[in-house]
């Protein structure tokens, strides 16, 4: 995938902590969705961001039933029955025993990148008076 911005859609969760941590690693800037906010809000941040792809759940999708038009999801279900049990074992065995070579593949990130954006549904407040 060739987009450097790349949606999220998830609750809060270790799965989404998890995709968080992968995005990064593979040089993508992560834009975390809140479904809250309704279609048209989803698909003006994936306009503005100019998202072709949001990493989600499934089951998620299913409950909620909201969608990012314009995108094409990415299932964490499916990415994960697509890892065999070598590749997952291989992974494991790489992180323990050489955490160095794991290291050395985390992109270089400068100071003035954005780390994540954030689509949120907080609402403006007028400021409180002090007394």
């Amino acid at each position: 995938m060739k987009a450097p911005n790349v949606g999220l859609l998830l609750p809060a969760s270790v799965a989404c902590d998890m995709a968080l941590v992968g995005l990064h690693l593979a040089s993508k800037l992560p834009v975390i969705l809140n479904w809250t906010t309704g279609p048209a809000n989803l698909a003006n941040a994936a306009k503005l961001m100019k998202l072709t792809h949001v990493v989600s759940s499934r089951a998620f999708i299913d409950r909620i039933a909201v969608t990012v038009e314009g995108t094409e999801y990415l299932y964490l279900e499916e990415i994960r029955k697509s890892m065999g049990k070598l590749e997952k074992l291989w992974a494991l065995l790489t992180v323990r025993l050489r955490p160095g070579s794991v290291q050395s593949r985390v992109p270089d990130i400068k100071t003035d990148q954005p780390a994540v954006v954030l689509f949120t549904s907080a609402r403006r407040r007028r400021p409180r008076r002090c007394r």
